[in-house]
């Protein structure tokens, strides 16, 4: 049996202040969840799950349509998904005719709390969030360590054949020396744009680590909160941005390491 997370859920279910009517639908959640959600102000009395199908994830809603375009003649209303059928009915087309196996709701694990989905959820988005800071991380520091090396050149592509070449002879965090060959240019601009853009890369770098950190200390502490997804979803976002950065600097110039 596939894991909550892995499957889709088709459902019937029924409604002893509806005889003879019958929902049939599909969720993402556990159907059990899905029918206490059904369970609103408007309905008098709660539902019944008749029987749910289980099939991978993806798979569910095609399935859901096709239910519903067999059993369009008995449709309560289009935009409902309500029939004036039989449970047993709808069962015996599941099966015999589309040849899935309907399961009794007790055939599940029970649903899985929201807290504990939370968990779920956002220990996955960590882990994520650890694998995107790592690559960031290397990438970043791969081009800013050639930076220091004594001797970098780099030679602009931005305005054709006239060419600008910069030699940088430092690069580190506290002192940008270099020299610049003019060839009708200003090279000291392209190398302002270029130390500016190393200064926010690395400072970018080192607030991803500090995050990270909090992150790992915290963890355990935040990772029931619903704003975790938030938080995370910004972080890997700048990361990304921070990837894009310095794939702008190894492309907005040719460099010879």
């Amino acid at each position: 049996m596939m894991t909550d997370n892995e499957s889709d859920y088709n459902y019937c279910l029924s409604n002893i202040s509806m005889p003879d009517i019958v929902k049939f639908g599909f969720t993402g959640d556990h159907p059990i969840t899905r029918a206490a959600d059904l369970f609103t102000t408007g309905v008098p009395t709660p539902f019944n799950i008749d029987f749910v199908v289980e099939l991978p994830k993806g798979v569910g809603l095609d399935f859901e349509k096709k239910i519903h375009e067999r059993l369009s003649h008995c449709r309560v209303n289009k935009s409902r998904e309500f029939f004036k059928i039989k449970v047993e009915e709808v069962k015996n087309i599941v099966e015999n005719e589309f040849g899935y196996k309907t399961l009794h709701i007790s055939d599940l694990p029970p649903p899985v709390s929201k807290s504990q989905k939370n968990i779920k959820k956002n220990i996955e988005l960590y882990e994520q969030l650890k694998e995107k800071y790592e690559a960031t991380k290397e990438y970043a520091n791969e081009f800013l360590s050639k930076l220091e090396n004594l001797g970098t050149e780099l030679r602009s592509k931005e305005k054709g054949n006239n060419v600008v070449e910069v030699t940088i002879y430092k690069y580190d965090d506290k002192k940008y020396t270099f020299n610049c060959l003019d060839f009708g240019l200003d090279t000291s601009k392209h190398c302002g744009y270029i130390i500016n853009d190393c200064k926010q890369i690395k400072r970018h770098v080192n607030d991803y680590e500090e995050n990270m950190k909090l992150l790992e200390v915290d963890f355990q502490e935040i990772s029931q909160q619903e704003t975790f997804y938030d938080d995370t979803k910004y972080l890997l976002e700048s990361m990304d941005k921070t990837q894009e950065e310095v794939k702008r600097l190894l492309t907005r110039y040719k460099w010879t390491f």
